[in-house]
């Protein structure tokens, strides 16, 4: 049950947010074997001049810096193979849809059994 969280300045092409969401979904379910509709990605708008890279602040989506920032949180405990293509596999998949190339930071959450309420229960 991967969750995605992204935060990031005004894209060139904001109508493109959507779908790329939806597409790292699909590949990230296709990644954990699971069903796409237990996976989730939310994207939130930083607003201009509030990202500061160094002593530089940006207004828009600069290629080459100021990436989008990201959090992917898994249940359970995933192997530093499993990991490596879960992050690969989300970054790839955002900066192609996005054009932005390999212009994305994400980091890696494991959720331990026991942690998360979902569908009514502890899990």
């Amino acid at each position: 049950m991967p969750v995605l969280r992204m935060s990031g300045l005004p894209q060139k092409d904001p109508a493109k947010i959507s779908a790329a969401l939806k597409k790292v979904c699909l590949a990230l379910a296709d990644v954990c074997g699971c069903d796409p509709k237990h996976v989730w990605a939310t994207w939130q708008d930083i607003a201009p001049d509030l990202y500061v890279e160094g002593d530089l602040a940006a207004t828009a989506q600069p290629d080459q810096t100021h990436p989008p920032i990201g959090q992917l949180f898994c249940y359970g405990h995933s192997t530093p193979d499993e990991i490596d293509k879960l992050l690969s596999v989300a970054a790839t998949t955002l900066g192609e849809a996005l054009g932005l190339g390999d212009n994305i930071f994400i980091t890696y959450h494991s959720v331990p059994a026991g942690t998360v309420f979902d569908g009514g229960k502890v899990r």
